[in-house]
């Protein structure tokens, strides 16, 4: 089964079939697709039916029939249709496997290893076949045709944490694959010239150094120097100084009819309009072209994306599902949490150690996408499901050890002494009460 997860996580989070011609022609999403529904038919834990769910599981669902149920009433419901069909289905399927189906820790630890080897090829295939995009301030960079830079670059930012946990985690020659893969990451952000994915990396190391203390003082005081050295380099960088235009409102985001800040405003006006359902799963540019209300210019209509994920869920799904896919963000965060007070008494134990840095990085990934999101269209990236499906594994795998410790400690006790009975008569009474009778 974790090899299937693994396949799955390469074709459909880091889409590397993008980064080898001929890949494509095998259509790996497709058989990925139909091996991940075997494989979670076979390996569904079917005795688990009817057990109550955990919090994310039941707000996936929930958001998942919204997505779902914004079909008929779609502005375009053949687009509706078919990304639903052919792209958020396979996300399903490796959020079902994850979440219900792994309750290992080392099959969560063989996971975060994928994500770091994703994010290794990733980084490679920026340097060696990158795609060039030409922008008002110089050269952009990404590396397919789905991936738009902006999102490369947080997907980068989300794969850092993992590099990290591995770093920590692993041998001599794994810590240098991990160092590889932190500097291709950085230098591949860089190269997107993201600003969203630029503030995606400022949290993951913020987040790091402040609270997964687990990582010890000695790695934390080295993400510290990390952040300085990086800060003064990315000071002097284009990223940077568009960064502090944007601050400053004097970028085009901040004016332009086709800025983030107009396009938002537009986009909180398809849900007041479309409150119930939304204009239609994935239908935001074409909400943007036909009901928009605007006019065509000499540069012509911009059918653009809506530029953050909480805007474009809401005015794609509808006010109910919006509640419901940030209350399945919410409480996976709850849960991390919770996993993590609940076996901080047993940190001394080295199987514990290890799972709450790997819940830290997690955590950490959760936190770089709520930041990165805001400034991108990522409401159905299924990098977020599947860090999500690992939470709801992780809370089970938690679980399993308190109660496994709990066991433990009850089988040492000592049993209780009983106390000499007294000597019964024949009627099975003390027979101490019937001496003076």
């Amino acid at each position: 089964m974790s090899v299937v997860i693994q396949f799955l996580i390469l074709t459909l989070v880091g889409r590397s079939q993008e980064l080898i011609p001929f890949l494509g022609a095998i259509k790996p999403v497709a058989i990925a697709m139909v091996v991940g529904a075997i494989t979670l038919v076979i390996a569904f834990p079917y005795h688990t039916i009817g057990k109550p769910w955990k919090r994310p599981t039941l707000f996936w669902a929930l958001a998942t029939a919204g997505f779902i149920l914004s079909l008929p009433t779609s502005i375009y419901p053949s687009r509706s249709g078919e990304f639903l069909l052919m792209t958020f289905s396979c996300t399903c399927f490796l959020f079902l496997l994850v979440s219900q189906c792994v309750r290992k820790q080392e099959t969560v630890e063989q996971i975060a290893f994928t994500l770091m080897l994703m994010t290794f090829l990733l980084g490679i295939g920026i340097l060696v076949n990158p795609r060039r995009l030409v922008t008002d301030h110089g050269f952009r960079y990404s590396v397919s045709e789905s991936y738009d830079s902006n999102d490369l670059a947080v997907v980068y930012a989300m794969g850092l944490p993992f590099v990290f946990y591995w770093f920590w985690r692993g041998s001599a020659v794994t810590k240098v694959f991990a160092i590889i893969t932190a500097l291709l990451a950085a230098l591949g952000i860089h190269l997107t010239g993201s600003r969203g994915g630029l503030l995606a990396l400022g949290t993951v190391v913020i987040y790091m150094v402040l609270h997964v203390k687990e990582l010890g003082p000695i790695l934390r005081a080295m993400l510290v120097v990390g952040m300085l050295l990086g800060g003064a380099i990315l000071t002097q960088t284009e990223t940077f100084n568009q960064l502090v235009l944007a601050a400053q409102g004097k970028d085009y985001n901040t004016a332009a009819d086709d800025g983030r800040i107009e396009v938002w405003k537009r986009g909180i006006g398809y849900a007041l309009t479309h409150p119930i359902t939304g204009v239609g799963v994935f239908c935001f540019e074409i909400a943007e072209g036909k009901i928009s209300g605007r006019t065509s210019t000499s540069r012509g209509l911009r059918w653009t994306s809506a530029h953050n994920s909480y805007v474009q869920v809401i005015a794609e799904n509808g006010i109910p599902t919006f509640l419901f896919w940030v209350g399945m963000i919410y409480s996976s965060l709850q849960e991390l949490k919770r996993q993590r007070q609940l076996l901080l008494p047993y940190s001394r134990d080295p199987s514990i150690a290890r799972f709450l840095v790997l819940r830290g990085m997690i955590q950490t990934s959760l936190y770089a996408y709520v930041v990165g999101a805001f400034f991108l269209s990522l409401g159905y990236l299924c990098y977020l499901y599947l860090l999500v499906g690992m939470t709801i594994a992780m809370g089970e795998i938690a679980d399993q050890k308190v109660n496994s410790f709990l066991d433990e400690e009850r089988d040492e006790q000592p049993e209780p002494e009983m106390a000499e009975l007294p000597p019964l008569d024949r009627f099975g009474r003390p027979a101490a009460i019937h001496r003076g009778g």
